[in-house]
């Protein structure tokens, strides 16, 4: 009895961890990946537009999460960048 509801107590005291999912391109919720990517937080995913081959020119572009999913949509996005950053970064 005590240990059925020990178990309910830490089910409902658990925080709930669920990861985002944004777009970005023409249409979506941000209009570049480094502008989503200051938003986010470990574990999100990225669904980034090819915006018709047109290259996102980013140039210092930071990212400070971790296990990010980073898809393209409508084909394959041309992320351009041309600046220098320490950590990681694209």
């Amino acid at each position: 009895m005590k240990f059925s509801k020990l178990v309910l107590f830490l089910l409902l005291a658990a925080p709930v961890v669920s990861a985002a999912t944004v777009t970005v391109g023409p249409g979506g919720q941000y209009p570049s990946p480094c502008v989503a990517f200051q938003h986010l937080a470990d574990g999100d995913t990225v669904k980034v537009d090819a915006n018709h081959g047109a290259p996102y020119n980013e140039g210092n572009c930071q990212i400070n999460n971790s296990n990010l999913k980073i898809l393209g949509v409508n084909g394959r996005p041309i992320l351009d960048a041309t600046g220098v950053v320490v950590a990681r970064g694209i």
